[in-house]
């Protein structure tokens, strides 16, 4: 569990970055799994775009989400959520 100022910490560093993985009318599933866990192996701190098809669901996928690729969501503005998992042998990020 991250405290508020490491959550505050990771929100700065996250300010700059672009999303990296995008959320359509699919919605939730396994292709969507293995890209976030890749995605999260590769950069610990990410960004990830929900598209208006998709937007309804974005609580839903994003708790699921979180639960199975044990991650932290960070926060959530408009249509972008960032979230955060540090890497399991090698953690690039210092909180």
């Amino acid at each position: 569990m991250l405290t508020p100022k490491q959550r505050q910490h990771l929100k700065g560093l996250a300010h700059p970055l672009k999303p990296i993985v995008m959320i359509g009318k699919k919605g939730y599933s396994k292709a969507l799994l293995e890209e976030m866990n890749a995605a999260l192996l590769a950069h610990e701190l990410i960004k990830v775009k929900f598209l208006e098809t998709a937007f309804d669901e974005t609580n839903e996928i994003l708790n699921r989400l979180c639960q199975e690729l044990d991650v932290t969501q960070l926060e959530i503005r408009g249509h972008i959520a960032t979230l955060y998992r540090a890497h399991p042998e090698k953690p690039r990020i210092q909180i």
